[in-house]
């Protein structure tokens, strides 16, 4: 029996000692950080209206693989059943077809079954087929586009919500420490108005002004959950230990200007409208063809298990051309509406352009502010640091009120929030500058 304890014993310190670095591993997996390229590939694998798209671009794939097969042969084979009911009889009269008399001939029920293999191919039809799939294989090749398209602008909600809750966190941040210094600050009045020091006005200002800090930490605390939540419906996953600084700071250097002298080359609108137009060129050009003939062959073998037929077995062989005359004005209706659809992708790719250079031209205009933003809101923030330390000198010495006091507490607090905001717009006006100059934004412009 203590032999059978000793090697349970035994057992369970050798599962523990091997099972311990194990679990330390994925304990360290979970603490793991996340940076801004992680999650943006996480938001390309789990984000549902992105999967739609691939769902989208199988559909394409299956409209290319219909349209392919009007060059492919057409074999089609039929089975059918013919019944014939009982006949009372058919007479020849006398002396026709060398017969000396009527003869009476009698048909009972009978089935005949009838089997058939049919062959059917297009061997010209001056475009109809081309056209139709050229347009198939453009049509999935602007679903690929688009979906790239919205890989662009999910990446940009990355951006967004990643550092939108480093924001939220510092506002946070900042909100419960000026709810901190306030109730401390009301203490210390309070303590005064007790010693008759200060006026009950004073006593009463602080008191709101700590009720205020108080409800400004529930906004922040609401503000924050709120964008938390957005970031895992967009990313899939909790926004835990994220590694990328909000206040990681890069200079603004000249690069961008070559991106800017790229952007009308590398936005997908662009290159999507000239999908477009290609689509709408081979519509015209199908409904064109729809005027000219369709030159096929058939080859055809049957067979019918009749015992009254002489030749039970049937083959054939044609070649023919099919040519519509009229068809209602429906090919003339269809050349008309796909070469307005061209002019019309056109005129829109123009728009598209201009508008893809104000787009540039003021993502980099907020960038440069943004820089700027910066220098200003960092010494903002050191002034109202310095301004907040001499109004509390100065109270302690009664030489200043409480509502001075007051006012440098908000003053700081603001200049905080801006600090962190500016930050939040300069990676935020990166992010778009790249978006709208039509790079990829992968997290590592940082």
């Amino acid at each position: 029996m203590i032999r059978h304890h000793i090697i349970c014993f035994t057992i369970f310190v050798f599962l523990c000692s091997f099972c311990a670095p194990l679990r330390n591993e994925i304990l360290a997996s979970e603490r793991q950080s996340l940076t801004l390229k992680q999650c943006i590939q996480l938001a390309y694998r789990n984000h549902p209206a992105l999967q739609a798209k691939k769902y989208e671009i199988d559909m394409a794939k299956g409209n290319v693989i219909t349209e392919r097969s009007a060059f492919l042969p057409q074999i089609k084979a039929d089975v059918a059943i013919q019944h014939f009911y009982e006949n009372p009889g058919a007479s020849v009269p006398a002396g026709e077809i060398g017969n000396p008399a009527p003869l009476g001939l009698k048909l009972s029920d009978k089935t005949v079954p009838r089997y058939s293999v049919t062959l059917d191919q297009i061997l010209y039809d001056f475009g109809k087929s081309t056209s139709r799939y050229r347009q198939a294989k453009i049509g999935q090749r602007i679903q690929q586009l688009e979906a790239s398209l919205f890989e662009q602008d999910l990446a940009l909600q990355v951006v967004q919500v990643y550092y939108g809750v480093s924001l939220a966190e510092e506002r946070l941040k900042v909100a419960r420490s000026s709810e901190k210094a306030l109730s401390e600050h009301y203490r210390t009045v309070k303590g005064l108005y007790d010693q008759q020091v200060v006026s009950k006005n004073d006593l009463l200002t602080a008191n709101v002004a700590m009720s205020q800090a108080a409800l400004a930490v529930k906004d922040a605390e609401n503000d924050l959950e709120v964008i938390r939540l957005t970031f895992q419906k967009i990313v899939g996953i909790e926004p835990m230990n994220l590694s990328s600084s909000l206040f990681s700071y890069t200079h603004l250097s000249e690069d961008f200007k070559d991106i800017i002298d790229q952007y009308n080359k590398s936005r997908l609108e662009v290159v999507i409208n000239e999908k477009q137009q290609e689509a709408a060129l081979s519509k015209k050009q199908a409904a064109t063809s729809n005027y000219l003939p369709t030159v096929f062959a058939r080859a055809q073998t049957s067979y019918t298990d009749d015992s009254y037929r002489l030749h039970k077995d049937e083959y054939s062989a044609m070649a023919g051309l099919s040519w519509p005359l009229f068809d209602g004005l429906s090919s003339l209706g269809k050349r008309r509406s796909a070469t307005a659809e061209l002019k019309a992708l056109q005129s829109q790719k123009d728009a598209v352009v201009d508008q893809i250079e104000v787009e540039v031209k003021r993502a980099f205009l907020a960038l440069k502010q943004s820089n700027e933003a910066i220098k200003v809101a960092k010494m903002n923030k050191g002034q109202a640091e310095e301004n907040l330390r001499l109004y509390r000198e100065r109270f302690v010495n009664e030489t200043a009120s409480a509502t001075d006091v007051l006012d440098a507490e908000a003053l700081w607090t603001k200049a905080c929030y801006s600090y962190a905001e500016s930050f939040y717009n300069y990676k935020l006006a990166n992010a778009r500058l790249y978006r709208a100059a039509g790079q990829p934004i992968t997290g590592e412009q940082e």
